[in-house]
């Protein structure tokens, strides 16, 4: 038997696991006081479904919890943590530690699934942080849990849930929620908060500092978020295939927060020696900013001759998301005509156009995506078949994503036309403006 929730505290009212229809829990308070003495915390499901859709996510509960006066402590454990979300709640962070919240957290290494940027935005932002690694082949160190704590009331998440934009935001995840009302329920609290006793007391736990994310990365333990992927060498085609119907629609999914454009470099970041200074004309750099973002989520009206424009302000807020700046040179048409910088060798990528009902109607499979930069009028221009092109509606949207390693591609781009139920949800990403040029409405762009 289950009760729908009536009395849940207000934070859970307030949170966007909630926001759309009521959870249901497990235990409630009617159910508390048929067990007699013995209390029982009050459960909630995090269901497969609510995060890609927009339902509820973990890290909305985070943030939620961070901007709550009721927690003075926040504890995580995550098996593979990236920058991503952190820098989405760098605020919210930095605001619960200035009015004496304190953060610890216990990350593993495993799998290069850990970023070094991760822990160093743990190492400054944190007030304590630890990694916890064994030798052995047979051990990988797996757990997801998110404690928050307070002298009234205390919770703690257990599930599928990595500290990545994935596992905090888009993709399908499981978990189980606890909610304890302190005193009176002290006791199932310290039971439930053991795990975390014991991994801190674990001799395989080790504190971060700077000599030991060093040495990490010294031996190639950490993922590093601001290197490009090595090129890979898959057969590469110019050729646009027709795809049958798909078993699987694009059902609308909510994209991750997108990152905003202010973003700045953190003070230390490591800059790649390669990285060629702009002016301040060109736009704000921050590729160093914490949160190297997913994809670029771009308004498009491609040419005639298969040309897309891109965006300049985007190459100069992420160039390493593009390769930049390129190494190769294009050959003129013409005899005197000058060369341009041209990403080498092309990226190899994926695209697939959907209609308005969610269905591919056209794609291209290993494709080599000629990437040239105009140095002359500022432009940055990628090129794709003229008869893929022509079936794309001016104004359509192009998600221009990296794939999760291991992946033999650098980018998949997807098309969405206007009418299209994710261009909806799409839209409030491009938080941007490009210059119109006097061409019209201006088009736009973002991040997540």
């Amino acid at each position: 038997m289950v009760w729908e929730s009536t009395c849940f505290p207000r934070f859970y009212q307030a949170s966007s696991f909630y926001a759309r229809r009521s959870p249901i829990e497990v235990c409630s308070p009617k159910r508390r006081h048929q067990t007699g003495s013995k209390r029982l915390p009050t459960i909630q499901f995090l269901r497969p479904l609510d995060q890609p859709t927009g339902n509820g996510r973990t890290l909305a509960w985070l943030a939620t919890a961070l901007g709550s006066s009721e927690f003075s402590r926040l504890r995580l454990v995550a098996a593979f943590a990236k920058v991503g979300p952190l820098s989405r709640i760098a605020a919210e962070i930095a605001n619960f530690r200035a009015n004496g919240g304190n953060i610890q957290a216990v990350f593993g290494i495993d799998l290069m699934g850990t970023s070094l940027q991760a822990l160093t935005f743990a190492l400054s932002s944190f007030d304590e942080s630890f990694i916890w690694h064994h030798p052995s082949p047979f051990t990988t160190f797996h757990p997801k849990i998110y404690i928050c704590e307070g002298t009234r009331r205390a919770e703690i998440q257990i599930g599928s849930n990595n500290l990545t934009v994935g596992g905090m935001e888009t993709n399908c995840e499981s978990a189980i929620r606890a909610a304890y009302v302190l005193p009176q329920e002290a006791e199932e609290w310290t039971h439930a908060l053991d795990c975390w006793v014991q991994l801190i007391r674990h001799p395989n736990t080790i504190p971060l500092t700077s000599d030991v994310i060093t040495s990490l990365h010294a031996d190639g333990l950490l993922s590093d978020e601001t290197q490009v992927r090595p090129p890979t060498q898959p057969r590469v085609t110019r050729r646009a295939g027709r795809t049958s119907p798909s078993l699987f629609p694009f059902t609308p999914l909510a994209p991750p927060s997108s990152l905003l454009p202010t973003l700045r470099r953190r003070a230390g970041a490591r800059r790649p020696a390669t990285r060629r200074r702009t002016s301040q004309a060109e736009g704000s750099r921050v590729a160093d900013a914490p949160g190297s973002p997913n994809a670029l989520v771009i308004q498009i009206v491609p040419h005639h001759n298969g040309e897309i424009f891109l965006s300049k302000i985007a190459i100069n807020q992420h160039p390493d998301f593009f390769g930049f700046p390129f190494t190769g040179q294009t050959i003129p048409k013409r005899s005197g005509n000058p060369p341009y910088p041209q990403r080498v060798p092309d990226p190899v990528t994926e695209w697939r156009i959907y209609n308005r009902r969610g269905r591919v109607v056209r794609s291209l499979t290993s494709y080599g995506l000629n990437t040239v930069f105009y140095e002359r009028k500022g432009e940055i221009r990628i090129t794709v078949p003229p008869e893929f092109a022509r079936l794309i509606p001016s104004r359509s949207i192009l998600v221009m994503a990296r794939p999760s390693p291991p992946s033999m591609l650098d980018y998949i781009c997807d098309v969405f036309p206007p009418g299209n139920a994710q261009y909806a949800s799409l839209s409030g990403s491009c938080n941007q403006i490009m210059p119109s040029g006097g061409s019209g409405a201006p088009r736009r762009f973002g991040w997540v």
